[in-house]
């Protein structure tokens, strides 16, 4: 995946504890990913409706790549927050 891709991805959010058993449960906004995908991590998932999801509640993150063709770099922060990412 390019590093657009991946800035223009669904998000997901930091795992919360089920209660009852401590267990970890990831959160996902509702629709944003495939079923079977959710199904196959071998988690609890939670599905996020849109009034649950804290805008620009997620943190920042930067990807880095680099073209192995012409080893230009390539930088990008989430598109949610003010961030920013540099590569030379």
């Amino acid at each position: 995946m390019s590093v657009d891709e991946a800035i223009n991805a669904p998000d997901f959010f930091v795992p919360l504890p089920e209660p009852e058993s401590g267990e970890l449960i990831i959160r996902v906004p509702a629709g944003s990913f495939p079923l079977e995908l959710l199904k196959g991590t071998g988690y609890k998932y939670l599905e996020i409706t849109s009034r649950d999801v804290r805008p620009h509640g997620g943190g920042t993150w930067v990807g880095l790549s680099r073209d192995s063709t012409t080893g230009e770099y390539t930088a990008a922060s989430n598109n949610y927050g003010n961030s920013g990412a540099v590569a030379y």
